[in-house]
């Protein structure tokens, strides 16, 4: 979760694009003594668009670190530090905010079944990117994965966020340009997998 507060006395414009994509923001993750700088996985090229930040204001965005172009960013167990710097002063382009540090824990699994469920996903690349990006039919593997992990384990915290991808997936059209056609999108089916993943109380991300 991304917020930038104006703490001074005069509205400064900035640029509003938090995604990581558009490159004003970077994150970078540090285990034990190796630091990493995250490079999403698609890159996107836009026009920066300045907003006005009145002093004592605010914006918001997230940021999901699922995927990189290095693969999987939490792959093994461990704490993780992560920390962001921020490029969109307007009038000072060449400054670069610092972000606080964050702390990640991630841990083993506790049993066969959370066992079972790191694997659906993290032995298949699909899988992750697919979260990552928010859906994509080309990923099969990676929705046949998560299909099996939302169905197989559906009270389960992986299964949420599996509910949440294959949601957003289900409820727009993708154009398959390799087939020359358009999948529309099926409403019923995204509605059934975001009803799921609201009844499994998923982090507010979404």
């Amino acid at each position: 979760y991304l917020e930038i507060r104006n703490s001074g006395t005069q509205a400064t414009s900035i640029i509003d694009q938090l995604d990581p994509k558009f490159g004003i923001v970077k994150f970078y993750i540090k285990k034990e003594q190796e630091e990493t700088l995250f490079k999403p996985y698609v890159v996107v090229d836009s026009m920066p668009r300045p907003v006005l930040l009145n002093p004592d204001k605010s914006i918001s965005g997230t940021a999901i670190l699922v995927y990189g172009s290095h693969g999987l960013v939490f792959n093994s167990v461990g704490q993780y530090k992560i920390k962001a710097t921020y490029n969109g002063l307007v009038d000072k382009p060449n400054e670069e905010i610092q972000s606080n540090v964050v702390e990640v824990n991630i841990r083993a699994p506790q049993n066969e079944q959370e066992e079972d469920q790191t694997n659906l996903i993290m032995e298949e690349p699909e899988a992750a990117l697919f979260i990552q990006l928010g859906g994509g039919y080309q990923f099969k593997n990676g929705i046949k994965r998560l299909t099996e992990l939302a169905s197989k384990y559906p009270e389960s915290d992986l299964a949420g966020y599996a509910n949440v991808a294959l949601g957003m997936n289900y409820s727009k059209d993708f154009k398959d340009f390799q087939r020359g056609e358009v999948i529309k999108a099926d409403k019923e089916k995204s509605l059934s997998y975001l009803k799921n993943a609201t009844e499994k109380n998923v982090d507010g991300i979404f």
